[in-house]
């Protein structure tokens, strides 16, 4: 397996050209940002919960079907205890590497009539590109339509973070995540899909906003509309905090971290609600977007230490 280090003075980033251009580690002035695999065996088995995965589709698609401009789009059920698909598989997908400096480094995927990815109807590619700088870890994500038609395009990132960050210091009740959002998308707790219902000032979105949540102990998976700011992840003791930022085009959260007993979290920024493409909602609500041939869709996102 493929890696890339980058280095800025003392930070430094590890990107995987083979696993869909994730970043896997990330380091400033001593501290673990993100959760790392301890070998690329363990990153294969389970790619979407080290680094930064990136997620197209972003979470469910009911079923694994959906119809758009009269054609029918089908994926492959990967979450078969709930018959859905889940996250797409470009995280797993092999990147090309476009440019390479000792900072940053560009990486490219294309689908084609060729190479098409999964029975996904359309040619389109995708940029990446990794920046390590005095402002942290920057990313620009691209992804164009190349061919005829318009194209649904929803991404996100299952980002997660390293809980405990500060090097020496494990003790869950020092650290606390802040989340700027303003409405928790409500769904079905057996499969998932949301239920039309949103609601706000709910206990999570107060606690997020306020004192902030304790990642230890408590299991969390809420899905959420995000308001004006990004995550911070913060250390109690010390002040250090991880801020996450992310672009406009980035409008909802998924916030997870598998039971709340593996050392991690995961605020995933997703440009479209989950299940966007079978929701009854207006675009301006879900987030769902189409391409035109030859238009692009950018987001941004970038991760500093304070």
């Amino acid at each position: 397996m493929h890696f890339i280090k980058l280095r800025f003075g003392d930070s430094s980033a590890t990107i995987c050209p083979d696993m869909g251009g994730n970043c896997i580690s990330l380091i400033i002035d001593g501290c673990d940002i993100l959760r790392t695999p301890e070998s690329p065996e363990v990153l294969h088995k389970a790619a979407n919960v080290y680094g930064v995965p990136f997620l197209f589709p972003p979470n469910r698609i009911n079923g694994g079907v959906y119809t758009f401009d009269g054609r029918t789009y089908r994926f492959p059920i990967n979450e078969p205890a709930r018959g859905h698909h889940i996250h797409g598989i470009l995280s797993e997908t092999k990147f090309d590497v476009v440019e390479e400096t000792e900072s940053s480094v560009t990486l490219r995927y294309q689908a084609n009539a060729d190479k098409p990815y999964l029975d996904f109807p359309h040619a389109f590619t995708v940029l990446s590109k990794w920046d390590l700088s005095q402002k942290g870890l920057h990313h620009t994500l691209t992804v164009s339509n190349d061919g005829e038609g318009r194209m649904p395009t929803g991404v996100g990132f299952h980002t997660a973070f390293n809980a405990y960050f500060v090097h020496g210091d494990q003790d869950p009740t020092h650290y606390r995540l802040k989340l700027s959002a303003v409405e928790e998308i409500t769904y079905h707790p057996e499969t998932i899909i949301p239920t039309g219902e949103r609601l706000q000032n709910t206990p999570l979105l107060k606690q997020l906003g306020g004192e902030g949540f304790q990642l230890q102990g408590e299991a969390v998976s809420r899905h959420m509309v995000r308001g004006n700011g990004g995550a911070q992840l913060i250390h109690l003791p010390s002040g250090r905090t991880v801020q996450y930022d992310v672009s406009d085009g980035l409008r909802y959260w998924m916030l997870w971290n598998a039971g709340g007993d593996k050392g991690f979290i995961c605020p995933e920024p997703q440009s479209w609600i989950v299940d966007a493409p079978n929701q009854s909602y207006k675009t301006e609500e879900s987030g769902f977007r189409a391409l035109d041939c030859g238009e692009s869709f950018t987001v941004e996102t970038n991760i500093s230490l304070h």
